[in-house]
């Protein structure tokens, strides 16, 4: 596995932007790009899980 994620071959790579995409379309972030920083991803994602700790259930 490690030698398949060492040599990133094209399919894999592609495979991964795929599944970049498709997350970012479950969040609803249409503004999202392949090239989005590491930081800006995460937080979005500490900004969701903040807004949705604070829903309350009836």
């Amino acid at each position: 596995m490690t030698n398949l994620y060492n040599t990133r071959s094209a399919w894999l790579d592609m495979a991964h932007k795929v599944l970049d995409r498709a997350v970012a379309a479950v969040y609803g972030w249409t503004d999202s790009t392949l090239d989005m920083s590491d930081e800006e991803i995460l937080r979005r994602l500490l900004a969701l899980n903040l807004e949705r700790g604070t829903l309350t259930y009836p």
